[in-house]
């Protein structure tokens, strides 16, 4: 499989089905012309053996008149007249039909006329000849020369038709031999477009069959993203968000609807559902940075309290960035942390460290004190000496300041 070549590209892809599909197309309409050529050519055979009937039943006609008359002349019985009296009208018939049917046809018109002027005489003769076998106007001889004289006329009115017959055949002949020099390499050129159609479209089955098969392992693979980030999300307690400003459409992730304190997908995402969650007195300040959002281009980060349906209290920090595509569409994108832990746990800090700054202040007041009634000079000397200030240096500058201050002792004392 080696001569054949790799489409990488999604345009390769696009052109080979545009080839394909061309292709289908032109033989569809070569299939079509074929079609329309074959119904033709059967109303070119219809057209033939339609005339060919009205020529027959012209000659039937014409026939029937002719046994009738016979009839009558020997046996006298009005009876064989009837044939005789009927042929008149099927013979306007099929003659009507005749000139409708060559119509387009200006040599079959003009042998229909000469036709059609014998078969006038030949009936002229018909009517001589009952007159001259009748017993009150009798004569042998012109009833022998009309005789004679309407045998010659059938016989040019059947070679006139079977004239008609043969232009008839030929035209039928030339039209279908046109048409099957026509179609004469149609199925060698139909099967060739058809077979090269079919390669470009197991190419691209191929292209498609491998990038189906990529498409599985980066699905997969993003389903394991999906899921890590999912589980990120769950135990960093932080959600993310896409909010398009064209459309105004948004959309939360899973964790985005726990940290919120609903289940997932509760409620519709929407701007005025999420205010709904902040703290009152945090309203204003997260619509203000939502409004600012498409000068700025991004979202700094910007710290409020959202209030979940229990009515507890939850500390949120988020941030976002705007983004633009191809087409120009402008997503935000954002993060959402629940920095309630962190929070609660710098107030603890800021309490604890009140309480010992308290404590170390109450410490030093009381080595303060010591110093000032210790009588003893060596104990004095030991809690004034510079070992002793550079323990105590990093507690508490400011108490150790005080001191000085109280004990008048110089700097050079104590060198911290």
């Amino acid at each position: 499989m080696k001569w054949i070549p790799n489409f990488n590209s999604s345009n390769s892809l696009r052109v080979i089905f545009v080839i394909a599909v061309f292709i289908l197309l032109f033989l569809s309409s070569i299939a079509y012309k074929h079609n329309q050529d074959l119904n033709e050519s059967s109303k070119l055979v219809m057209h033939t053996y339609e005339i060919n009937i009205q020529l027959e039943r012209l000659m039937s006609a014409i026939k029937d008149a002719e046994t009738g008359q016979r009839g009558y002349i020997i046996t006298r019985n009005g009876r064989f007249l009837a044939p005789y009296l009927y042929s008149r009208d099927k013979v306007n018939a099929s003659f009507v039909t005749l000139k409708k049917l060559t119509a387009d046809n200006p040599i079959q018109q003009q042998n229909l006329e000469n036709l059609f002027k014998l078969i006038i005489q030949r009936f002229v003769s018909f009517e001589n000849c009952l007159k001259y076998s009748d017993p009150k106007t009798y004569d042998k001889r012109k009833l022998d020369n009309h005789m004679f004289g309407g045998r010659i006329l059938m016989e040019n009115i059947r070679f006139q038709v079977d004239k008609m017959n043969d232009i008839e055949k030929k035209y039928l002949e030339n039209r279908l031999k046109i048409y099957d020099q026509e179609i004469s390499l149609s199925p060698i050129f139909s099967i060739s477009l058809f077979l090269t159609a079919l390669t470009f479209i197991l190419l691209a089955y191929r292209q498609i069959s491998r990038d189906f098969e990529r498409l599985k392992v980066f699905n997969k693979k993003l389903l394991i993203s999906s899921g890590l980030m999912a589980e990120s999300e769950k135990i960093g307690k932080f959600s993310t968000w896409q909010w398009d400003l064209d459309s105004n459409k948004i959309d939360y992730s899973d964790n985005q609807f726990r940290l919120l304190g609903v289940e997932p997908g509760s409620f519709v995402p929407e701007k005025e559902t999420f205010l709904e969650f902040v703290h009152p007195e945090d309203k204003d300040a997260v619509v203000a940075s939502m409004e600012g959002i498409i000068q700025k281009r991004n979202l700094p980060f910007i710290y409020y309290k959202i209030v979940r349906p229990d009515h507890e209290i939850r500390y949120f920090k988020s941030t976002g960035k705007l983004l633009t595509d191809q087409q120009g569409s402008k997503i935000l994108l954002g993060i959402n942390f629940d920095i309630t832990d962190e929070h609660l746990l710098n107030i603890e800090l800021q309490e604890r460290n009140r309480e010992l700054e308290k404590a170390i202040k109450s410490w030093l007041l009381s080595i303060t004190l010591r110093v000032t009634i210790c009588k003893n000079h060596s104990e004095k000397s030991r809690l004034l000496s510079p070992e002793f200030l550079m323990l105590i240096k990093p507690l508490c500058l400011t108490a150790h300041a005080n001191i000085f201050l109280k004990l008048k002792v110089r700097p050079k004392e104590c060198v911290f």
